[in-house]
């Protein structure tokens, strides 16, 4: 029997691997559009899916690994949707709330390198 974490692992491999192949082919900012808008996509119809289905391997293998691993964005989403289903009110402040933290914290990180105390003349 297969073990929880190889599931995992495995999902994770093949979309770490399928996400190279996106980013390698399509050398613009449409990459990451791409990825990210595949994913949401097949993580919201997987999810929905699997909500009323007692298989968690193949569901760990495709939504946390494969997906989570082709883009961390499903992983918000995923999120989300279940915030959304048991306290819209959070889901509506998660939603804002993360990427803006997020781009406020990659600023503040890219600042400290370029500019802070990480900053070699």
């Amino acid at each position: 029997m297969i073990s929880t974490f190889a599931i995992v692992f495995l999902g994770g491999f093949i979309g770490t691997f399928l996400r190279g192949m996106v980013m390698l082919y399509t050398t613009t900012w449409l990459s990451l559009w791409i990825v990210n808008v595949i994913g949401s996509f097949m993580i919201g119809l997987l999810q929905g899916y699997y909500r009323t289905r007692q298989d968690k391997k193949m569901s760990l293998f495709l939504l946390v690994g494969l997906l989570g691993s082709f883009t961390t964005f499903s992983a918000f989403c995923t999120q989300w949707l279940q915030l959304l289903e048991r306290t819209p009110l959070m889901a509506a402040a998660y939603a804002v709330g993360m990427p803006l933290v997020c781009i406020a914290l990659t600023s503040c990180g890219w600042l400290l390198a370029t500019k802070g105390v990480l900053h070699k003349k």
